[in-house]
C-alpha cells in the first residue's frame, strides 16, 4: 500500500482549482488509492484529460517504484554446480608378484577374479584369486597336507594351492589357463 500512496502523491500532488470545481471526491475521504480509482473511472468513462493524467502518472509512478524495488533486489543465488561423478574404480590389477606369483599365476588370477583375492563368484560358490569352490579347495589342501581355511586364505596360500592343483588338474581352469599360455 505504501508504494501506491507514494505513486499517488507523485501523480496527484494535491487539489487545484480545477479539481475542486469539477472533482470533489467526497466518498474517498482523502485516501490516495481511492483518488486513483476515481481518476481511472473518470478517465475511462468521461475521457477527461486531467483525470487521465492523474491516473497515468499514478500508474507510471507505481510501475517505476515497483521496478526500482525489483531491480534493487539481489540476484537469486545460483544453483551449485553439479557434483562431479566419483571417479570410476580402477580396474582390478593382478595380485602383486611379491606374494610368490609368477606372471602366469597373475594372468590366471586376473582372468578368474580380476586379481581380487577376496572375490566371490557365482553367488558365493567360488572364492579368491583363482575362484576355487569349497570341494576343490578341501581336496587340494588335503592332498597338500595343509589345513588352510576356505574363504579366508591368504594370497600366498591361494597361490600355493593353485600351483599344486593346476599341475594335477589344469582342466579346472580351461579358459584362463589357455588364455595365459598354459597347457
Amino acid at each position: 500500500m505504501t508504494h501506491l500512496l507514494l505513486a499517488t502523491l507523485i501523480a496527484f500532488p494535491g487539489p487545484s482549482q480545477h479539481h475542486h470545481r469539477h472533482w470533489a471526491y467526497p466518498p474517498c475521504h482523502h485516501a490516495m488509492a481511492c483518488f486513483v480509482r476515481q481518476a481511472r473511472r473518470h478517465c475511462l468513462t468521461d475521457h477527461d484529460p486531467p483525470h487521465c493524467r492523474i491516473w497515468h502518472r499514478a500508474t507510471n509512478a507505481e510501475h517505476a517504484f515497483f521496478m526500482a524495488r525489483v531491480t534493487s533486489l539481489p540476484d537469486p543465488p545460483k544453483p551449485a554446480p553439479p557434483k562431479p561423478a566419483p571417479p570410476a574404480p580402477a580396474p582390478a590389477q593382478p595380485a602383486p608378484m611379491s606374494s610368490g606369483m609368477t606372471s602366469f599365476d597373475s594372468c590366471v588370477a586376473y582372468h578368474e577374479s580380476g586379481g581380487n583375492p577376496y572375490a566371490v563368484g557365482d553367488g558365493g560358490v567360488y572364492f579368491g584369486l583363482f575362484q576355487f569352490d569349497a570341494a576343490t579347495w578341501a581336496a587340494a589342501t588335503a592332498a597338500m597336507g595343509v589345513s588352510w581355511p576356505y574363504g579366508s586364505a591368504s594370497v600366498a596360500e591361494q597361490v600355493a594351492v593353485f600351483n599344486f592343483w593346476s599341475r594335477l588338474h589344469p582342466e579346472a581352469w580351461p579358459n584362463s589357463i589357455s588364455a595365459c599360455g598354459g597347457a
